[in-house]
C-alpha cells in the first residue's frame, strides 16, 4: 500500500496543527474566565451563543 501524504512536509504540518490545537484549548477557557468575572455569566453566555466564530459548536 502507498503511503499517503507528503513525508517530513506533512509531519511539519501536523505539528503546527497540534500546537494550535491545543494552544485554543488552553487559551479559550482563559478568555472565557475574564468574560465570565468582568461580564458575568449570562452575558458570556449570550455572546457564546451569539457568535459563531467564538462557538465551538456547529
Amino acid at each position: 500500500m502507498p503511503e499517503i501524504g507528503y513525508g517530513a512536509r506533512c509531519r511539519g504540518a501536523q505539528q503546527r496543527l497540534q500546537l494550535s490545537y491545543n494552544a485554543a484549548r488552553c487559551i479559550g477557557p482563559a478568555i472565557g474566565g475574564i468574560m465570565v468575572a468582568t461580564a458575568g455569566a449570562v452575558a458570556t453566555f449570550a455572546l457564546s451563543r451569539c457568535s459563531p466564530s467564538l462557538s465551538s459548536r456547529p
